[in-house]
């Protein structure tokens, strides 16, 4: 591999950043291209991706941010709180591309090479659909989620699940940090069939993996946190790969790689009265019929990306 692109993230975080940044290296290396990451804001690189995670511009919000439990500029996935153009004020970046991991809509400014996002709208050739669940599934190697507590390989996903022994598996649980309204209702509609344990940030604690949870449970409860057609964040794969059925609540939108067959979505029914009958009426025989599904009809094409971000070099 004698090819290589120099590339630069900027406000990326988290330990999620750390999956973001391997899916882009294997990217490149699909089409035999090298990564060298670029960290210093001066430097030359080829690629610059803006992340959306622009650092708070007030050191006392931040601090406040982390003693308040509900803090006061609202919750992370609000639009609002995103800059409708982005400067990183870096130098000497030959091409710069607009990579979001929240439904926040692509800014419209010059001088993107792409915008990398959860719409399905090519908005005039600028964007292409990259949802977060792309980044973590293995499309090219196998990934190892450690807060998940599993390995992901695309490949493997797209083949049945073998059957399991659910008899001493509770009802359902549910992993999450933000206390979304929708999110709630349905916990509060399901638990009239059996209790829906909380864990993670909304319950006060934080856990090492959550295999280690979810493999006692016959469910995992995993709402998105928006309705918007695309917007399918890691929760869905994430339930799937712990061993459980997911109870989702999202819109794929005109995804065809995921099977919705292989989870129950609460989108798809005209009231959460009539979700929680159909999830109260699964017996023994459909719960075995939707857990043995595979999770991908397909594994995704990324050809696009790689055609559009490899184009310059």
């Amino acid at each position: 591999m004698d090819k290589k692109v120099r590339v630069r993230f900027i406000w990326f975080f988290d330990n999620r950043s750390v999956h973001h940044i391997n899916f882009f290296k294997d990217l490149f290396a699909d089409r035999g291209f090298a990564m060298e990451v670029i960290s210093d804001p001066n430097d030359i690189c080829d690629i610059e991706f803006i992340n959306v995670h622009k650092p708070r511009s007030s050191k006392l919000l931040g601090l406040l941010e982390k003693v308040v439990k509900n803090p006061i500029v609202g919750d992370e996935d609000s639009s609002l709180l995103y800059p409708d153009l982005y400067n990183p004020r870096t130098k000497n970046a030959l091409n710069r591309a607009w990579f979001t991991m929240e439904n926040v809509r692509p800014p419209a400014q010059s001088g993107l090479l792409v915008t990398l996002s959860y719409d399905q709208n090519d908005f005039g050739g600028l964007n292409l659909y990259l949802p977060a669940w792309y980044l973590q599934v293995g499309l090219f190697n196998p990934v190892k989620l450690d807060y998940v507590g599993v390995e992901s390989n695309a490949l493997n996903l797209t083949k049945p699940r073998s059957p399991i022994n659910n008899v001493n598996r509770k009802f359902a649980c549910s992993i999450f940090r933000n206390a979304h309204a929708v999110r709630l209702l349905g916990i509060n509609a399901l638990n009239g069939i059996a209790p829906v344990d909380l864990f993670g940030p909304i319950a006060g604690s934080w856990l090492e993996s959550k295999f280690e949870v979810a493999k006692n449970y016959k469910f995992t409860v995993c709402f998105e946190n928006d309705l918007y057609p695309g917007y399918v964040t890691e929760k869905l794969h994430e339930a799937y790969i712990t061993g459980t059925v997911p109870i989702y609540w999202g819109d794929l939108g005109n995804d065809s790689n995921i099977n919705r067959k292989s989870f129950i979505n609460m989108n798809d029914f005209e009231s959460m009265d009539a979700f929680v009958d159909y999830v109260r009426s699964i017996d023994n025989d459909t719960y075995a019929e939707i857990y043995q599904q595979p999770f991908l009809n397909s594994i995704p094409d990324v050809s696009s990306i790689q055609d559009r971000l490899l184009k310059v070099l």
